[in-house]
């Protein structure tokens, strides 16, 4: 009967053994599944990277990267001209733009297309000269002065997206605004 006690000590004593044991495998087998789970992420990341979405739609122009490249973060890989929303700088002499408000309507024309008359509005004004930001500003520092009229940037917006489809990016106009509305 003795034998029988210690031997079922021992077997406890096993079986207590064997559950610890196994308890420090479940956590490392915890561990494991949260690495993977880590992995798993880290790859999805990574992945997502090899898509590139262009910021609206449009025509593409200027491509500067071919199929199956490697490009570095910040590379420019082409110029999208927005199709939908179509509008033009004009340029206007500062003498012109006493009346202009936003919202006038305004008449392009294209030098492309004679025959054809764009309905827009003034969206907005520049809130300084192109000379401002232009990349190599006038310096007149040898003491001759010659007052030179400036050019205001004024965005109008065109009315008729339906029929602009043919216009492109730095194309030619000519701008009138009707100042009496």
């Amino acid at each position: 009967m003795q034998k029988q006690i210690e031997a079922a000590k021992m077997q406890v004593t096993t079986t207590q053994s064997t559950i610890h044991s196994s308890n420090d495998g479940i956590g490392l087998a915890e561990l494991s599944v949260k690495q993977a789970e880590n992995n798993l992420e880290a790859a999805k990341l990574q992945l997502s990277y090899c898509t590139i979405t262009a910021p609206t739609s449009g025509v593409i122009s200027k491509k500067n990267v071919q199929k199956e490249q490697v490009v570095a973060i910040g590379q420019p890989l082409m110029a999208i001209t927005n199709n939908q929303n179509i509008w033009v700088v004009a340029n206007l002499k500062e003498t012109q733009i006493e009346k202009l408000k936003v919202g006038q309507e305004a008449e392009i024309e294209v030098d492309a297309y004679e025959d054809k008359i764009f309905k827009g509005k003034i969206e907005s004004f520049s809130q300084a000269t192109g000379a401002k930001f232009s990349l190599l500003p006038a310096d007149n520092v040898t003491g001759n002065f010659v007052k030179v009229t400036q050019r205001i940037p004024v965005k109008i917006i065109l009315m008729d997206k339906n029929n602009t489809s043919h216009l492109r990016a730095g194309m030619s106009v000519a701008v009138k605004v009707n100042t009496e509305k």
